[in-house]
């Protein structure tokens, strides 16, 4: 929900900024969704990349919409390089990953020459859900794009008909596919959140992370091929031992058995409650006995 606030913030303050500018555009963006890599199959991942260009100035503020058919394929996960002008300030609405249309904002903190090459803004993997023979147009709604002088930008949007194949023509298979190696640190006790570090290799477009029952991961990033970031939740009753730990990309999943060790974790208030008052009682009744005695004796 925070999200899309601020997404519609985003979009408010740009279509205000534009609203109060000269009509003529400062600036012209050609935005581009890249081809799938690789082909598309039923129940696989694929992967396109939002590219982008610029003449005579350069975007500072975007606010893009991803249309799609949702019978056909879903978002399954938006990553963001470190080369891209738009890195750690671009946001894109989790909670629409399969309604059909996918908002997409960002900003850059400063204004940067044009782009003379195209850059890419963020790589989107894609779950297909459809069958062989199906298709849709992936297409790309520019609803507020200006410059670092926050002037108007003139867009041109490029889509993408995707179309899915039948099995064994393409999906989550092939050379490059994954390779986990470690996971830091490799353990966690029940109840905990941890910031974990993945490394291995071929981690690019990752699509998902798994550690096992009752572990979710709140958030992941991809801060290479070589290196995942990832926040898990362990839940106060997951099942306490070894897990396995996959990762998977367009190009197929590996697992790294027993590569997260799930603790018990801190007991619960009540039970040191109960074990302090079971004390008190132990010790009470032990000074009553002994209080007995020394009468008795005398």
């Amino acid at each position: 929900m925070k999200l899309r606030v601020l997404l519609a913030l985003l979009a408010s303050i740009g279509l205000a900024l534009v609203s109060v500018c000269p009509v003529q555009a400062s600036a012209n963006v050609w935005i581009t969704l890249n081809p799938p890599s690789p082909l598309p199959t039923p129940s696989s991942y694929f992967s396109t990349t939002i590219s982008a260009s610029s003449w005579n100035g350069v975007a500072g503020a975007i606010d893009i919409v991803i249309h799609y058919d949702p019978s056909v394929i879903h978002v399954a996960h938006f990553s963001v390089g470190e080369d891209s002008p738009f890195y750690g300030n671009l946001a894109i609405d989790t909670e629409s990953y399969s309604t059909g249309s996918t908002a997409i904002a960002g900003f850059q903190l400063t204004d940067q020459e044009a782009w003379e090459t195209p850059v890419s803004l963020g790589t989107i993997t894609w779950l297909v859900v459809g069958e062989s023979g199906t298709a849709t147009e992936v297409t790309i709604e520019a609803r507020s794009v200006v410059d670092g002088n926050w002037g108007p930008v003139e867009v041109m949007a490029y889509g993408q008909r995707i179309s899915i194949s039948p099995p064994g023509q393409g999906g989550a298979s092939g050379e490059n596919t994954p390779q986990l190696n470690s996971i830091d640190p490799d353990r966690g006790s029940q109840g905990q959140t941890l910031d974990v570090i993945i490394t291995g290799s071929n981690f690019g477009d990752a699509a998902g992370i798994d550690f096992g029952d009752k572990i979710s991961v709140d958030k992941f990033n991809v801060d290479n091929a070589t290196v995942i970031h990832a926040t898990l939740a362990i839940d106060s009753s997951a099942a306490r031992g070894p897990r396995n730990v996959s990762v998977t990309t367009p190009r197929g999943t590996d697992i790294l058995e027993g590569g997260f060790v799930v603790t018990r974790g801190p007991l619960p208030v009540w039970i040191w409650v109960v074990a302090g008052l079971a004390g008190a009682v132990v010790l009470g009744v032990s000074a009553l006995l002994i209080m007995r005695r020394r009468s008795t004796s005398t």
